[in-house]
């Protein structure tokens, strides 16, 4: 069974050995740890969706990826799933403000994470029955999609 992304990224930061900078990016495909694995194949960011949606009691996350990067997809993955490993074997690393704050809301122990692996990529839902953590999980979901509507906002002024 292949890992979602969040599962990877939950199996290095509860192992709170991730080093994080200060003020540093939102999203680091270049420094970050975890995210430059899904820098790997060109174009393959370009040709996907990744969407965050806040709902009731947490975030949901689709991830669709284009049939042709189908195996760079699942690489990728694999690739941070060994970045994971390593992170819990004790090794630090740099991390991007995204990966550091999903692993705050998973180290409260309070959130639940539900991955569907769809015939295009995966749907990710991250809720909890705790109003504190649902928050925190809302308030990721909410800086994920201004983040990302930033991003595409560069890139159609180039």
């Amino acid at each position: 069974m292949r890992k979602s992304i969040l599962v990877l990224l939950a199996l290095s930061l509860c192992a709170g050995v991730a080093v994080a900078g200060e003020g540093g990016a939102w999203f680091d495909l270049v420094n970050c740890g975890m995210c430059k694995n899904l820098s790997a194949t060109p174009g393959m960011l370009d040709a996907m969706t990744w969407n965050h949606y806040v709902i009731d009691e947490g975030m949901m996350t689709v991830a669709v990826v284009p049939e042709q990067y189908e195996e760079a997809w699942h690489k990728a993955k694999e690739a941070m799933h060994a970045t994971g490993q390593k992170m819990m074997a004790g090794e630090e690393m740099q991390l991007c403000g995204y990966c550091t704050s999903f692993g705050q809301i998973l180290q409260t122990g309070k959130a639940n994470m539900e991955v569907v692996e769809t015939l295009a990529g995966e749907v990710t839902l991250v809720t909890s029955g705790d109003e504190a953590t649902i928050a925190m999980i809302q308030e990721h979901a909410k800086r994920s999609m201004a983040e990302m509507e930033k991003m595409a906002a560069m890139h159609e002024s180039r």
